[in-house]
């Protein structure tokens, strides 16, 4: 018997059900006559009652459950190391830990030995249901930035609430998407993905999540042949299989490990238990693409399909706008040719974005902001930020049957935020002024230094929810100005806050400190020092999405919002 933290909202305890008193009807029985038992075998229930039809998988083969509710896959190789469920429309997994729903079984018995694993599921209504989208939280432990404080003093509470909010619609679920952990601190700080896990059930945990793996959620002390599939294995045994689907409402979820991990070893950083270089490949292997294609031909009519992977397969600007190489992207999009539209959600850039790539027309590229920013590195400040300015935050996606998905981002700092303005002016003195940015811009020239005098009565914008085709105007006492896109620029307070306090401490030139653009960065010159400026985003079809004013002059420091 599961008891679980008595401070759980009472909805999701209606869901979470005593596993001992779900009443089952008998598993598939295999008879002693039989020449051979199926490999995996068992049985779906609802409630108490058979499921027919549920698809059952092993990460090779997809089966069926027949009119009593049982599943036999035949034969099995075992290299998934899980069997799973794809869970219909209208029911969810009971979960077997208070974490996530039950929809998977670890295998535990050598190949060649059949074992039976039987699933349980109850009803839900998902008319109405939500997804908190979670990239890249980055718990560690660790003693300097004291992500653990920054996470419950800053993050915690505000997804708490939105838990509170959202659930009075409907079922609420969060999708990890990968780097909930961060392999560098597994051994270092005790704090590998099982404890990050087991310390966010001691948070009373109000979600039922579903995971991807990111490249940080692998074992480092795993080096040799097939690296990908045994580092794997304490996410395999944490979290459940590299791929999976799950039906919820009228949307068809297509979770996908699209994270190679290599581990050359002896090179790398250094660190407790790590013994190779952490390195991966963006890319999905030939098994996956073979069970994709089995899943999505038992899509139903009518369903919307939506892919979640750690990776963006799209970038912003980066390799011809592909994080994938081309013949990757080719495969995977001819999977996708009988469906015209279909969203992918992602983390691992620690930038936010949405993007389309012109070759690849059907798939809409949606990046969340690290829930961690730059992996807590910037919490001290009080202003958690990504590594494009973004303030860091988590979207939720509110889905109602035939209707576009409610998509809002809640930032810890200003909650529903769009965008950062900027006087130039201001940054200006504060870039000639500080001592910290003057010895910075000496070790990194190339930086963009808003002292300058091209920048004066400039106007810059982090717009960071910015989507294609989406116009950007900025108006000074009633005449518009010329907006660039500022493809060349930086966010002046993320180079304050992360940047320019590292070049001084560590008193040299670091490559990896280069300047660092963003997708969503808007600037202008206006006339005068002092008029406000009002700033208007209109759609593709010219409707205005929103509008705001900057008065000037406008204060500028680390505290800036």
């Amino acid at each position: 018997m599961i008891i679980f933290n008595q401070t759980v909202k009472m909805k999701f305890k209606n869901i979470i059900m005593i596993m001992a008193a779900t009443a089952l009807v008998a598993p598939l029985s295999v008879s002693a006559k039989a020449k051979k038992q199926p490999a995996i075998y068992g049985q779906v229930t609802a409630d108490g009652k058979p499921l027919a039809g549920v698809q059952v998988s092993d990460g090779v083969s997809i089966v069926k459950t027949d009119a009593n509710g049982n599943y036999a896959i035949q034969t099995s190789d075992k290299t998934d190391g899980t069997v799973y469920i794809t869970t219909p429309s209208g029911y969810m997994a009971l979960s077997n830990d208070g974490f996530q729903p039950g929809f998977w079984r670890l295998l535990n018995a050598p190949v060649g030995t059949p074992e039976v694993h039987n699933f349980n599921l109850t009803q839900q209504n998902q008319d109405v249901y939500s997804v908190m989208y979670l990239p890249d939280l980055h718990l560690t432990n660790e003693d300097e930035k004291r992500d653990l404080h920054a996470f419950e003093t800053l993050a915690y509470p505000v997804m708490q609430s939105l838990y509170d909010k959202y659930s009075q619609d409907g079922p609420v679920y969060c999708f990890n998407l990968g780097d909930i952990s961060h392999d560098l601190f597994w051994y270092d700080y005790g704090f590998s993905l099982d404890k990050v896990i087991g310390y966010l059930k001691g948070k009373a945990w109000p979600f039922m999540t579903y995971s991807v793996s990111g490249n940080h959620d692998n074992d480092a002390s795993v080096t040799g042949e097939n690296t990908d599939n045994r580092a794997a294995w304490l996410y395999r045994k944490t979290l459940g299989p590299a791929q999976y689907s799950v039906n919820i409402g009228n949307d068809h979820w297509i979770f996908l490990d699209n994270i190679e991990y290599i581990n050359v070893p002896g090179k790398g950083k250094k660190a407790k238990g790590v013994n190779g270089d952490r390195s991966y490949n963006h890319t999905f292997t030939p098994a996956q693409l073979a069970w994709l294609e089995k899943d999505l031909a038992n899509v139903e009519p009518g369903q919307q399909v939506r892919v979640v992977c750690h990776a963006p397969l799209i970038m912003e600007i980066k390799k011809n706008g592909l994080v994938f190489k081309k013949e990757d992207m080719d495969k995977f999009d001819k999977l996708f040719a009988n469906f015209d539209y279909v969203p992918i959600y992602s983390g691992h850039a620690h930038s936010l974005f949405i993007n389309k790539h012109k070759d690849y027309p059907r798939f809409m590229q949606h990046v969340g902001p690290a829930a961690s920013g730059n992996m807590w590195t910037t919490s001290r400040y009080d202003q958690t930020l990504s590594t494009d300015g973004t303030e860091a935050g988590v979207f939720v996606g509110k889905f109602v049957k035939n209707q576009p998905e409610d998509r809002q981002l809640y930032t810890y700092a200003q909650g529903k935020s769009a965008m950062r303005t900027y006087d130039l002016n201001s940054v200006g003195d504060y870039y000639r002024n500080d001592s910290i940015v003057r010895k910075e811009l000496g070790f990194f020239p190339k930086r963009t230094d808003f002292s300058d005098d091209k920048y004066k009565n400039g106007i810059l914008i982090n717009y960071w929810l910015y989507k294609p085709g989406e116009k950007v105007e900025f108006i000074e006492n009633g005449v518009p100005l010329d907006v660039e896109y500022a493809s060349e620029v930086e966010d002046p307070l993320w180079n304050i806050i992360y940047y320019a306090p590292l070049t001084a401490k560590l008193n040299q030139y670091k490559s990896s400190y280069n300047q660092r653009t963003s997708a969503h960065l808007f600037m202008a010159k206006a006339k005068t020092a002092d008029s406000p400026i009002e700033i208007r985003v209109t759609d593709a079809n010219g409707k205005l999405v929103r509008t705001q004013v900057m008065h000037r002059p406008k204060k500028f420091d680390r505290t800036a919002n």
